[in-house]
């Protein structure tokens, strides 16, 4: 589609984006459109996001279960009770300046999007360090953040808006990151994962008022 960026939501494209692109610089060689809509953009972006909000849906039982031991259902629902209210600072964003305008609404996403790949990162790191079972899970949840990503920056392109911060990985001290036991990193990817479904959803919500405007 000559309206998107050249390897946004391609297949063909993904062995290239796990080795090339990186969430710090999701896509390249981004041109503005002038005649694409916001709600044109919103639409490429809900793409995206719909793609990891179906994801997601499987993924938190799964990772739930490992995490609580358990076989039974709705332990995605106990996970959430057990770290109800544990924060991770560096995942924080300030919210949009006006949540009714879709170029703060765009700022807002990226530089969530941004600060959870940072986390997503991390936990991918240890699954692959300490031979966890959810490895290829969570590389899946990375390759999805950098496609939403990309069409964020693509829709900030032509938006001219550039990133609001810039988000590095060292927004995620060595607390959060040189953890030995078990029982800390799952607590810390628990809550990783429970505030990364919360902003898909969050973004599903927020572009499909724009794409229907």
């Amino acid at each position: 589609m000559g309206d998107q960026p050249d390897d946004a939501g391609s297949s063909s494209s993904r062995s290239r984006r796990t080795t090339d692109i990186h969430w710090s610089h999701p896509c390249i060689d981004l041109l503005k459109n002038p005649n694409i809509t916001e709600s044109d953009l919103s639409g490429h972006i809900l793409h995206e996001v719909s793609t990891a909000h179906s994801f997601l849906i499987d993924f938190k039982e799964k990772y739930a279960k490992l995490a609580m031991d358990s076989t039974q259902d709705n332990q995605w629902a106990a996970r959430l009770e057990m770290i109800r209210g544990i924060p991770m600072p560096f995942l924080n964003t300030t919210p949009p300046d006006n949540p009714y305008i879709f170029n703060s609404q765009l700022l807002h996403a990226y530089e969530k999007m941004q600060r959870l790949a940072v986390g997503i990162e991390q936990a991918t790191l240890d699954q692959a360090l300490y031979q966890g079972d959810l490895l290829q899970d969570f590389r899946t949840i990375e390759t999805h953040i950098v496609k939403i990503l990309c069409q964020l920056r693509y829709a900030m392109v032509n938006q001219e808006l550039e990133p609001p911060v810039s988000v590095t990985k060292m927004i995620m001290s060595e607390r959060y990151r040189d953890l030995e036991g078990t029982s800390e990193r799952s607590i810390r990817d628990s809550i990783i994962v429970r505030d990364y479904n919360a902003a898909i959803d969050d973004l599903k919500d927020v572009f499909v008022t724009f794409e229907n405007q």
